[in-house]
């Protein structure tokens, strides 16, 4: 990767750093889409980023602007992904009962402190969802 991209990364990843709260909040919390399209607008000196409703439709816009899909689950192996800082994870909603769970999915950026939305993730699934087993996909600038 050249340096400038490492450079505009680390930026966006500062300013997720900066921005996100300690935990997830549900009176504050709920805006990830939002809070990762700010910060790579940020780090990447005013791209904007096309705006999508949900979370879970950003895969397009991300890779109108360099980031390429690397790594889609369940096709592939949990094992086989080692996360890199500036990579972005796009979740699909997860079908419980017949019923939609989180109906606009999740995204996060993975940032030297591990995955972060709008808030300070313990993991890439960020909250209620992680023993649901959603499908997710992997983008990495190149």
């Amino acid at each position: 990767m050249p340096n400038t991209a490492k450079i505009k990364l680390e930026k966006a990843c500062q300013f997720l750093i900066i921005k996100a709260a300690p935990s997830y909040n549900k009176d504050t919390c709920g805006h990830c889409a939002r809070a990762v399209r700010m910060a790579v607008d940020f780090g990447f000196d005013g791209i904007n980023i096309k705006q999508v409703q949900s979370a879970k439709d950003y895969g397009a816009s991300y890779e109108t602007i360099g980031f390429k899909k690397v790594f889609s689950y369940p096709e592939k192996k949990i094992i086989d992904y080692k996360p890199v800082v500036g990579d972005i994870c796009i979740i699909q909603p997860v079908v419980e009962n017949g019923k939609i769970i989180h109906p606009h999915g999740h995204i996060c950026m993975f940032t030297k402190l591990g995955w972060i939305s709008d808030f300070r993730q313990r993991d890439v699934f960020g909250g209620g969802i992680r023993d649901k087993n959603p499908s997710f996909c992997i983008y990495r600038y190149e």
